[in-house]
């Protein structure tokens, strides 16, 4: 249960995805109980660490209003987690949360309400509230000839006098009753009472007065085919059973493989040179040397949900370097991912700025060759590339990110080969 309940804090889980609240990196696991049916908001969540058992604030609502508004708990240390009940003494309604100790201290205001998933959300089912029809307070008289007896198990026992007790057998032996209740006897001078169905009541041969209730119908059902049925049915438990463990498997899989990922988004939107809350921006460049020409190339990498517009600069630190090289028109190359589309016009080549505008989840490369056009002796030969970029974002989700810049050094560094020169003298 714990790597389930740990894995459970760095996930939305068991609130609706796209919950940020503090209150997601405490919780591990929770069930809520009521009489309303589903969806369950969480409007209130103040433990008050560490005075929790007497102090906890808790408030619930579903369609219906609030159905769970309750000061004070029942606490419950289980392992790095401390188990929280709650009931509402006037609903009935019941709450119980799964809270990591190391966390509590950090569960701040809620902000907005949160929204609880269905699958901690229990609605109770009313119980039995009518009889053939009947329904409200209904009461049963039973006033002749018998007692009503509930059991400690809530079963009711009825018991009825023996009908020795209540029926007057005496008079002469030779009466007989020649009709009852309008039917006449047969030509055997018999009388049959009918039970409906398969059952009748019909004298006992040798024995005066004695009506037994008989059935003549054979079983619907056999004890064979019970057993049948009853072994299907355990056979189609434990496929069941075995289905359970496969789904709580794959489940558990789906929660490391979520838990994997936020990882390893984390670790990339970290070593981000721009990050917002929906994603990041790159900048991404490579140096070529040769031994005549030197080539640069940088990507744009926009995995936000914004629009921006950006001003892209390339420079060379040292002049001197940058004064032996020529840059190739036939070279410049723009490549776009996502949106394609003729390639910037503005763009001339680095040394120089690019100025564009980058959708979200897109991304744009440029390339650019330059010439060793002079070899001169003494000249410096090692310089770098030095980028700057401005990021304004112009559209997306609200409120918009600040305007940000950034300056990085490319690798590797400008290296121009070729034979040093040595100067002459005359």
């Amino acid at each position: 249960m714990t790597p389930f309940l740990e894995n459970n804090l760095e996930l939305a889980y068991p609130f609706e995805d796209g919950v940020l609240e503090s209150l997601t990196a405490a919780v591990g696991d929770a069930t809520v109980i009521s009489n309303q049916p589903g969806p369950y908001v969480v409007e209130l969540f103040d433990p008050q660490y560490p005075a929790m058992a007497a102090n906890f604030r808790l408030r619930i609502s579903g369609p219906q209003g609030v159905f769970l508004d309750t000061t004070g708990c029942v606490t419950t240390t289980i392992g790095d987690f401390i188990h929280v009940s709650m009931t509402d003494g006037t609903t009935g309604a019941q709450a119980r949360f799964m809270l990591a100790t190391s966390r509590i201290g950090g569960i701040g205001a809620l902000l907005v309400p949160a929204i609880l998933v269905a699958s901690v959300c229990y609605e109770t089912v009313p119980g039995l509230d009518t009889l053939e029809g009947v329904s409200g307070d209904v009461i049963l008289e039973l006033p002749d000839y018998c007692t009503a007896t509930q059991g400690s198990d809530g079963a009711v026992t009825l018991e009825f006098q023996d009908p020795i007790d209540r029926v007057d057998c005496s008079g002469p032996a030779e009466e007989r009753i020649f009709a009852f209740g309008g039917a006449t006897a047969d030509a055997s001078g018999s009388l049959h009472i009918d039970a409906a169905g398969c059952y009748r009541l019909v004298p006992v041969p040798g024995t005066a007065g004695l009506l037994r209730l008989m059935n003549f119908c054979d079983p619907c059902v056999h004890c064979d085919d019970i057993d049948a049925l009853q072994t299907k049915l355990t056979a189609q438990a434990d496929y069941y059973h075995q289905l359970g463990a496969i789904h709580v498997n794959q489940f558990n899989r789906f929660q490391n493989a979520v838990a994997a990922a936020n990882a390893k988004t984390a670790a990339v939107q970290s070593g981000s040179d721009i990050s917002v809350p929906n994603g990041f921006i790159d900048f991404v460049g490579r140096v070529f040397n040769r031994p005549y020409f030197n080539q640069v190339f940088v990507a744009a990498v926009n995995n936000t949900l914004h629009t921006i517009h950006v001003s892209l600069t390339l420079t060379i630190l040292d002049p001197a370097v940058q004064s032996q090289l020529t840059v190739a028109p036939s070279s410049l190359l723009v490549t776009k991912t996502l949106s394609g589309g003729v390639p910037f016009t503005t763009f001339a080549g680095f040394p120089g700025t690019v100025v564009f505008d980058l959708d979200p989840q897109d991304s744009v490369g440029f390339n650019t060759e330059l010439q060793r056009m002079i070899v001169a002796a003494g000249a410096p030969v090692t310089s770098s590339w030095r980028l700057t970029a401005v990021v304004a974002f112009t559209g997306g989700p609200l409120p918009l990110p600040a305007t940000t810049s950034i300056t990085k050094l490319l690798s590797p560094t400008i290296q121009l080969f070729g034979a040093p020169l040595t100067a002459v003298t005359p």
